[in-house]
């Protein structure tokens, strides 16, 4: 049976979402694994060319000086945030699964990508309090250096804080949008008529 277009819309958005929410959170998360000073002087030789380009707002030294803060505060919290990363994967993958199969009409798809947006919204909320806290102690180191270099993160923290807090309420509403969606009559009908019946 032909699926709805709002039914393929939020397919599509829960296979990009979910995809990509896998991917980059595996590949951000694996260099949380090494030893404090090897992410720490990762983050440093990442942040070269930026402290490149940023030369005329101060002294290398004081640019570096912000990214080497950026990584130690990240590291000491990595006890959370690796749980954390570990669901957003399972749960990615969840989504990314559940969206495939319920596009091909099995209807252990329509109930994998159901639970998958149920537990992402206590996800969300929680990720979305660990990037405050985190901002938060970012923003009292940079404001006790009180350079106009450590003004200029503190700036660009606040806009990075304001993403990730949009970015959570797109992900909300499209989580909110599926449970409502996929528990119309309309919607399970789909599948209980794709599926086998009973053996007798």
């Amino acid at each position: 049976m032909v699926k709805p277009r709002f039914f393929k819309l939020l397919v599509a958005f829960g296979m990009v979402l979910g995809g990509f929410g896998a991917f980059y959170t595996l590949a951000s998360s694996l260099p949380l694994f090494s030893s404090r000073d090897q992410f720490v002087a990762a983050c440093r030789e990442a942040g070269e060319q930026q402290a490149a380009a940023m030369s005329s707002l101060g002294s290398k030294e004081e640019v570096m000086h912000m990214f080497e803060l950026q990584a130690d505060a990240r590291y000491s919290r990595r006890n959370v945030q690796l749980p954390l990363a570990a669901m957003n994967i399972i749960l990615s993958l969840l989504l990314f699964a559940g969206c495939t199969r319920a596009l091909r009409g099995q209807m252990w798809g329509l109930s994998a990508w159901t639970l998958a947006a149920l537990a992402s919204i206590p996800y969300t909320v929680l990720d979305v309090a660990f990037s405050i806290v985190q901002a938060r102690d970012l923003s009292a180191a940079y404001r006790d250096l009180g350079t106009s270099v450590s003004m200029i993160f503190g700036s660009s923290l606040v806009l990075q804080t304001l993403m990730s807090m949009m970015k959570a309420t797109l992900e909300l509403l499209y989580f909110g949008t599926c449970l409502l969606y996929l528990r119309r009559p309309q919607i399970t009908q789909l599948f209980s008529k794709s599926s086998p019946p009973a053996a007798h």
